[in-house]
């Protein structure tokens, strides 16, 4: 692929039509493919861009028990929305860990967990909270596998 980083005045690169796609992106690279890298930024772009990059981060993919914790802090987050509603969200002790799983399979990582977190808990609860408007309200939810399930407990 073509160069497509050119530059505009001294002060300025035009990197609109530049499409990375042999490095993995700007940054995200596994520690050990560092020097490798580094030579390659060094080979797409002038010294003087590189130069104004205070840091160049390295991260690797998570894995499951890193999504594991970012589920459970999330999912701690929406029990205290929740709460502010009078409503008790009781979570099964395998839900973060079944979010996790899910995000695992997406090769969008902790980026999906919101989405996940959003269409399997809080749409089910949100319908849940309109058919029983008496408060407090107690929903459970629950995993089978990697089906997470959200019902009113009495």
């Amino acid at each position: 692929m073509e160069n497509n980083v050119r530059l505009i005045d001294a002060n300025a690169l035009d990197l609109r039509n530049r499409v990375q796609t042999d490095m993995g992106g700007l940054g995200f690279c596994p520690a050990d493919l560092t020097q490798r890298r580094q030579a390659k930024l060094a080979e797409l772009y002038p010294p003087e861009f590189l130069g104004r990059i205070d840091c160049i981060a390295q991260f690797s993919p998570l894995g499951r028990e890193e999504l594991r914790c970012i589920a459970g802090g999330m999912l701690r987050q929406l029990q205290e929305r929740a709460q502010r509603h009078r409503v008790q969200l009781q979570l099964d002790d395998q839900t973060a860990a079944c979010l996790a799983e899910r995000c695992c399979k997406s090769p969008s990582g902790a980026r999906d967990l919101r989405h996940q977190i959003q269409q399997t808990i809080e749409e089910p609860a949100a319908r849940l909270m309109l058919e029983h408007r008496t408060r407090p309200l107690c929903l459970q939810v629950s995993c089978s596998g990697s089906n997470l399930t959200v019902t009113a407990k009495n």
